[in-house]
């Protein structure tokens, strides 16, 4: 007979029962976390990631950085992996996409809670190189739609030959077409009033006519005068020619 108290020790089949019994509940509980694991979405990969990987690893090695990012963005979007937007944000790198990969590699660092201080460090570089590029970007290649300064128009004279004063305009309002100065007004010129012409040729032979007649008529009336005064006695006439 075997006793159960007293502290004895079970033996026979018995003891090999309640042996059998151990190993059965430890199989349970296993099997039992298992399940537990799996319900809390604790779930393998999906088949063929890892030849996947390399394939995209691959790419990158090869300068093929565009299918490379292509390939880890599908396998970031399957698992859910943060080490994937790691590689992502070096293909934007290569790319020289300074804004996608900023916003990787900070992403990187807030989903992969167990990076340590030197890969930190590291990432921490690779931005900073990445603000760099964007600076020397911006500073090339002006962004759309801002308008690139235009030096002012040379100032137009007004009609007194003064420059007009400077007025501002905005950015936006459309550009004011100056219009032609004015041409001074003429000078007034004096001149003296030309000379007299000749006179017609007419005009003068009636003068010098009539210059002749009257020196003629005053040559007569002078011998009328002086045939007056003669003495008749004086004079003899010969009728029949002596």
């Amino acid at each position: 007979m075997v006793s159960l108290t007293g502290g004895e020790r079970v033996t026979g089949s018995a003891g090999r029962s309640v042996k059998g019994t151990r190993t059965l509940t430890l199989v349970v509980v296993c099997v039992a976390a298992i399940l537990v694991a799996e319900s809390i979405g604790v779930a393998a990969p999906p088949a063929g990631v890892r030849e996947r990987e390399m394939e995209a690893k691959g790419l990158f090695i090869a300068g093929e950085y565009r299918e490379a990012l292509l390939r880890f963005s599908t396998l970031y979007a399957e698992t859910s992996d943060p080490i994937y937007l790691r590689n992502m944000a070096r293909c934007h790198q290569k790319l020289r996409q300074p804004d996608e990969a900023i916003y990787a590699f900070r992403r990187y660092l807030l989903e992969n809670t167990s990076v340590g201080n030197k890969e930190r460090k590291e990432i921490e570089g690779y931005v900073a190189e990445m603000e760099s590029l964007k600076r020397e970007q911006a500073a090339a290649h002006p962004a759309a739609g801002v308008a690139a300064p235009v030096a002012p128009p040379p100032p137009t004279t007004t009609v007194d030959g003064r420059a007009p004063p400077a007025t501002a305009t905005s950015d936006n309002a459309p550009p004011k077409v100056a219009l032609p100065a004015a041409p001074p007004p003429a000078p007034m010129l004096v001149t003296s009033p030309p000379p007299p012409g000749p006179q017609r040729r007419g005009s003068s032979t009636w003068i010098w006519i009539a210059a002749g007649a009257a020196v003629v008529v005053a040559g007569g009336v002078a011998a009328a005068l002086l045939l007056s005064n003669r003495d008749p006695s004086a004079a003899t006439y010969s009728v029949n020619g002596n």
